[in-house]
């Protein structure tokens, strides 16, 4: 439910922006989704610090939403 709201929340936040701020400038904010999923990889790898997971998910569906996804 988190991980949905958050999608809504911030695909809603780009799609208000997106003409205002430009396409490109979004795509340049959402360009932490690498940072966030290979954080996300590293946690599967490793088996450790799964209590990040949740927030790192979060993040990157956050990230997503408001460059790529809007």
């Amino acid at each position: 439910m988190v991980v949905g709201l958050t999608n809504l929340l911030f695909t809603v936040i780009a799609i208000s922006i997106i003409d205002r701020m430009g396409r490109k400038k979004l795509l340049l904010v959402g360009r932490w989704n690498r940072h966030l999923s290979s954080r996300v990889a590293a946690i599967f790898a490793t088996n450790k610090h799964h209590e990040l997971l949740l927030w790192l998910l979060v993040g990157f569906i956050a990230s997503f939403a408001f460059s790529q996804g809007s």
